[in-house]
């Protein structure tokens, strides 16, 4: 990363190499749609009647496995833990019972 002190607002001082440009600022809901109403937390009885192959992911992370998916990340999803601020991406089909963010493209 490089170090540049810069007077400008919307140029940090610390950034990778590959970008050069100004940073644009905006607000969250203009780059990314939280979809947390979808998600369905299900009591771990009732995993343990649907295991599967579909990742079911808490906010520590990946809980257990089911046999059915909410989302099929088509766009780039992830977790958000607001508590810690980190964003973790996910892939494929999931099903969560955490904040999800869709980043919009």
């Amino acid at each position: 990363m490089n170090q540049k002190n810069h007077s400008s607002d919307n140029t940090p001082a610390l950034r990778f190499p590959e970008f050069t440009e100004a940073w644009e600022k905006k607000k969250l809901g203009e780059v990314a749609t939280f979809l947390d109403g979808k998600r369905r937390p299900i009591k771990s009885s009732e995993r343990s009647k649907i295991k599967g192959i579909y990742p079911y992911y808490g906010a520590s992370g990946i809980i257990d496995y089911v046999n059915d998916y909410i989302f099929d990340a088509v766009e780039t999803h992830g977790r958000a833990s607001l508590r810690h601020g980190a964003f973790s991406p996910m892939y494929g089909a999931f099903f969560p019972t955490c904040i999800i963010v869709s980043i919009k493209q």
